[in-house]
């Protein structure tokens, strides 16, 4: 494994995508001088770890591995506390299927440290960019989940519920979060408002997995949605506690 030691750590989880993850992670690498890859394996049963420890050792990326399939919101805590144990200032965090280009993962790493920001967050409903390929029926869900968050939340977070974002690892480290899930996206948000953070949005483009990949882990089902909500109460709690103080 190389021992660079650089600014952003990216942290890519990955349950059960043996199809395509050989070149997801070469086109990840592309951008290895500005950021250290970190591979999260989350108890994949399909083969992708066999392949994903072949590739470890042809690439040169970091690898790590949950026994269990534990979720997205559990890999992304794994990649963030080995992130922080190894000096990396931030921890960046996209999807494994490339619906988050790697051209924009790079220019965010090249760019952490242009302002005082604690986090960055992507927002995929900005004018300069937005979804592409996304179906309809995706796209509605996702305008409405993030109309709902933005109503609780306010707009200081354009899309509240995009898991492509970047956070300094130290502060990560103070975060008190519970999920394991993809509700950790916004459980994320609620400790950004307790503790007061400096946040930084950026349009981003978000893509659509294509005919040769697994469908995607994610979907909106009763359970998350319930959990989305949940934590977009406490975010207006926390704003409520804001504003009163001031």
């Amino acid at each position: 494994m190389s021992e660079q030691i650089n600014t952003a750590c990216l942290v890519i989880p990955v349950y059960n995508e043996k199809p395509s993850i050989s070149n997801s992670l070469k086109e990840f690498m592309l951008g290895r001088s500005h950021y250290t890859l970190l591979v999260v394996n989350d108890g994949s049963s399909d083969g992708t770890y066999e392949l994903l420890k072949l590739c470890a050792e042809d690439l040169h990326f970091e690898l790590l591995t949950h026994e269990h399939n534990l979720g997205y919101g559990a890999a992304c805590k794994t990649g963030a506390r080995w992130a922080h144990e190894k000096g990396h200032e931030w921890v960046i965090f996209a999807d494994s299927d490339l619906t988050n280009p790697v051209s924009e993962i790079i220019s965010l790493a090249k760019n952490l440290d242009s302002n005082s920001a604690d986090v960055y967050k992507a927002n995929r409903f900005g004018i300069t960019y937005g979804m592409k390929r996304v179906n309809g029926y995706r796209r509605i869900l996702s305008h409405m989940a993030s109309f709902i968050a933005s109503t609780f939340i306010g707009r200081s977070i354009a899309d509240p519920t995009n898991g492509f974002r970047a956070v300094r690892t130290r502060i990560f480290a103070e975060f008190v979060l519970d999920s394991n899930d993809f509700s950790i996206i916004l459980e994320e948000v609620t400790e950004y408002f307790r503790l007061g953070l400096r946040i930084q949005n950026f349009d981003s483009i978000l893509g659509a997995r294509n005919g040769t990949q697994n469908p995607s882990n994610f979907n909106y089902s009763s359970k998350l949605l319930i959990r989305y909500f949940r934590w977009t109460l406490k975010c207006a709690f926390f704003r409520l506690k804001i504003f009163i103080r001031h």
